[in-house]
């Protein structure tokens, strides 16, 4: 401790100077700029609905759907928890660098001297103070914010896959409604074509082996009845828990109808991965906790410098009265962390982090190219999907116009009962295929905007993606 007296001066014009100095060196932030396309590789639309990638269900133009995704973002515990880790990392990087400042404690406490005859009241005034001379604190605060990044991307990336799942349940739930309906159809044309190949059988027009493949079939309807049963009843429970509903609450919001996917457009480009994509930000909250930590090895090869200083007032209470000169203290000290002995294995560890950064870049540029490379294969599987829906539906026509044709042959005696059935039996399973191809659509649809990283921000993570990109 170095008492105050002239070296007061010297330490009120040196502790400035050390600030100014602390301030010279910042965080170590690497370069993450990454060289992605400037355009998707799959040719998009120049026409069609743009979709907002924060409300992209909304292109359905189904309320209840709407309904259901507001509930599972308002009541999903999933999103309920990442979003509470959130606020506790925010919560946590505001005292990050608070160990660099100034720590002062004052206390008073009873004190009796050596020879047993005076008793004394001290008080005291301690401050200790931990000097950010190699950009430790700038380092500290960046890994702070790493960690706020890596659980706004968490609590992202829950928003995302509750979303998508909530749309892709209830799709699934419309689905085999909507196939259930063409079974149940398709079961009673079965049922009238066994009966009539009974009659053809007795009557010598037919053979047996017509009977035992309309038997086969209907097998076959009561098969996949049931395994439809079963999807849309998992369905169900599924968007019950994803909204954290009740299955009785929710069944009475659903229902078997669904608006077509629209032809559509998109306004983001590769770029927009870099901010939309949950992984992706995950990869540079590595990227940035890592080169704190290489900031933070680096500083703790150089001596640490403490400034200590203390003010002890010491009052006699046994003679009761104050004496000048000798009860009150002051001291002012530095304190010096010189690495010696351990300096080895500090810069084995610096060497260690700087590898360990290394890793992180390379996982970034990882999560970047998986990032396109899955939003272009979502993009070119909707695209071809696009194309099957529209040769379905040309099927569709054509098989709907023999229909009308065998129509007219009935209605003229030149076709019987059972061909009738025979034709409306190839159009119901014509309409099955073009309802599952329309699913099958749909879900690419899905599957896209999970790429992109469509969902709703919360109003945490909006207000920390407002304030990273501010600074």
């Amino acid at each position: 401790m170095i008492f105050f007296g002239g070296y007061f001066r010297k330490g009120a014009i040196a502790i400035p100077a050390l600030i100014l100095l602390s301030g010279c060196i910042g965080s170590n932030r690497p370069d993450l700029t990454q060289k992605v396309p400037d355009k998707w590789d799959v040719a998009m639309p120049a026409w069609g609905h743009l979709v907002d990638l924060r409300s992209w269900w909304q292109t359905f133009n189904d309320p209840v759907l709407d309904e259901l995704v507001e509930n599972a973002l308002a009541n999903n515990l999933n999103i309920a928890q990442a979003e509470q880790w959130l606020k506790t990392a925010q919560a946590l990087n505001g005292a990050t660098a608070s160990s660099y400042l100034p720590h002062l404690r004052a206390g008073v406490q009873p004190v009796q001297d050596a020879a047993a005859r005076d008793n004394y009241l001290h008080g005291s005034i301690d401050m200790v103070w931990e000097l950010s001379l190699y950009g430790e604190s700038a380092n500290r605060q960046q890994a702070g914010e790493a960690v706020v990044l890596s659980a706004q991307a968490r609590e992202q990336g829950v928003r995302i896959s509750v979303v998508a799942n909530v749309v892709q349940n209830y799709l699934r739930f419309i689905y085999a409604g909507r196939q259930l309906s063409l079974l149940s159809s398709q079961e009673a044309v079965e049922k009238r074509l066994h009966t009539l190949a009974a009659i053809r059988k007795t009557a010598h027009i037919g053979d047996a082996e017509e009977q035992i493949s309309s038997s086969l079939r209907m097998a076959r309807l009561q098969a996949n009845i049931i395994e439809l049963q079963q999807v849309r009843e998992q369905s169900s429970r599924a968007l019950a828990l994803l909204t954290n509903k009740t299955l009785t609450q929710t069944v009475q919001l659903l229902h078997d109808k669904i608006n077509l996917t629209p032809d559509i457009r998109i306004k983001e480009i590769p770029a927009d991965l870099l901010r939309t994509r949950p992984d992706i930000r995950q990869a540079e909250a590595d990227v940035l906790q890592s080169a704190a930590d290489v900031g933070l090895a680096q500083a703790a090869l150089y001596p640490r410098l403490t400034l200590s200083g203390s003010l002890l007032y010491a009052y006699n209470q046994t003679e009761n009265y104050r004496r000048s000169g000798s009860n009150s203290i002051p001291a002012l000290g530095p304190i010096i962390d010189i690495p010696l002995w351990d300096w080895g294995m500090r810069l084995a560890n610096k060497h260690a982090k700087e590898h360990e950064l290394q890793a992180a870049l390379l996982g970034y540029r990882k999560a970047v190219q998986d990032g396109v490379g899955e939003t272009e294969d979502a993009l070119s599987s909707l695209n071809y999907q696009n194309q099957c829906l529209q040769a379905l539906h040309t099927a569709f026509e054509q098989q709907n116009h023999l229909r009308i044709m065998q129509q007219k042959l009935n209605q003229l005696g030149l076709s019987s009962e059972y061909d009738g059935l025979s034709g409306k039996s190839t159009m119901l399973q014509v309409e099955s295929e073009l309802v599952e191809a329309e699913f099958k659509h749909a879900s690419a649809f899905v599957t896209l905007f999970k790429a992109l990283g469509g969902a709703p921000l919360s109003a945490v993570s909006e207000s920390f993606t407002t304030h990273a990109e501010g600074r």
